[in-house]
């Protein structure tokens, strides 16, 4: 199994927990949403370190530890990659470029629910933070996000992330 196919093997296997946690009534809204932000995370490393190999390096070339991916599809995908992407699919690739684009701003919200994206005493999935002089915790928040996930956009967000998660490891064949 190469990194790529694993990253996509996970991805999925976070998206099934993401599917069963959002299914559920009695599950706190951080939990799921904690699971979202690492399904679309190894999504996007999958799909990055296919298109691009050296997108997971640092300068040194040593492994980059970061969890800015999603946001980064659009911009780091070369065009050539977003061709045969675009054609693994079903699309083209003027089409796939629009709906990253349209897509960003739920890639963006999903990042941000990360505690190192969120920045200090923001609201974040993991960990409690200050507001106000108060202690909040992430099972008492309302994020807002999955109500809109939830909508016609936000379903379709989720849904295409999901088929980039199962075409990553195949589209790293071609």
């Amino acid at each position: 199994m190469t990194e790529v196919q694993a990253f996509s093997a996970q991805a999925l296997s976070d998206w099934a927990i993401y599917d069963r946690l959002a299914a559920a009534d009695d599950v706190p809204e951080c939990q799921v949403l904690l699971a979202l932000q690492m399904a679309g995370e190894k999504t996007a490393k999958a799909v990055l370190y296919a298109a691009s190999p050296t997108f997971r390096l640092q300068t040194g070339g040593e492994r980059k530890d970061s969890h800015a991916a999603l946001s980064k599809l659009v911009a780091s995908l070369p065009k050539h990659t977003c061709a045969q992407l675009a054609d693994a699919l079903g699309t083209n690739s003027t089409k796939l470029e629009s709906q990253l684009n349209g897509y960003l701003r739920y890639c963006k919200r999903i990042e941000e629910l990360q505690p190192q994206m969120a920045g200090r005493d923001k609201p974040n999935v993991e960990y409690p933070w200050r507001a106000a002089g108060d202690w909040i915790a992430p099972c008492e928040h309302r994020f807002g996000l999955l109500a809109d996930l939830r909508r016609r956009a936000g379903l379709q967000a989720t849904k295409f992330l999901k088929e980039l998660a199962r075409y990553a490891a195949d589209f790293e064949r071609n």
